[in-house]
């Protein structure tokens, strides 16, 4: 039944788009529909977030929004689908990911169609000064927006919940990105890792564990 709703729920994802620019509420502690990156219409994230185990959502949703910019990206339609289904099979388990698959071999192929580089929601720090030195990073790795933005959100709610670790979780997230082996992408990611994070010694770190 589980299963059966996540489908519904995913056909949802392709009925509506919408793209907002939203900051996540200082009492977030986990993650809520509207920061969802899996399903597009207020609906579909509803359904979604109830059928999500709370301690894979967030993962899963970082799927999503990698899956999202491989689409924007033009990678192929049918490779975004298998990198994503693999994705969600690390977090929710074979059976899962395959209903999700399913869904967006069939339903991805407009969305893929009409899918640019840049588009997406764009969150931001609550930490000023955090904000400020991501603005190069948003720049230089357009390509990467809504995982850039799924970072965000896991990083504001590891924080909310007051959980020490959550830069070190950031900088991992950001040097997983695609993009950031790439020139200026590359060089901005080191720069905010390293500068500000306040992170000295963690870029080569990352590199190791982010390394494909």
């Amino acid at each position: 039944m589980r299963v059966l709703f996540l489908i519904f729920a995913l056909y949802l994802e392709f009925s509506v788009t919408s793209s907002n620019v939203l900051y996540v509420g200082r009492d977030a502690t986990h993650i809520t529909y509207d920061l969802l990156f899996c399903g597009t219409s207020k609906l579909s994230k509803v359904f979604v977030n109830l059928l999500l185990q709370k301690e894979t959502a967030e993962q899963v949703s970082h799927c999503c929004s990698q899956h999202d910019d491989c689409y924007n990206n033009q990678q192929n339609q049918e490779n975004c689908d298998r990198i994503f289904k693999y994705c969600v099979q690390i977090q929710e388990g074979a059976i899962v990911a395959q209903s999700y698959y399913g869904v967006v071999r069939v339903g991805g192929v407009g969305p893929y169609g009409e899918s640019y580089v840049g588009s997406g929601p764009d969150y931001s720090f609550t930490d000023s000064t955090l904000h400020n030195e991501f603005v190069a990073v948003r720049k230089e790795c357009l390509y990467n927006r809504n995982a850039l933005s799924s970072s965000v959100i896991q990083y504001e709610l590891c924080k909310n919940r007051g959980e020490s670790d959550c830069k070190m979780r950031l900088a991992v997230n950001l040097w997983r990105l695609p993009a950031a082996y790439n020139g200026p992408c590359f060089d901005t990611i080191r720069k905010f890792i390293k500068g500000g994070l306040q992170i000295f010694d963690i870029w080569e770190q990352s590199h190791h564990v982010g390394t494909p």
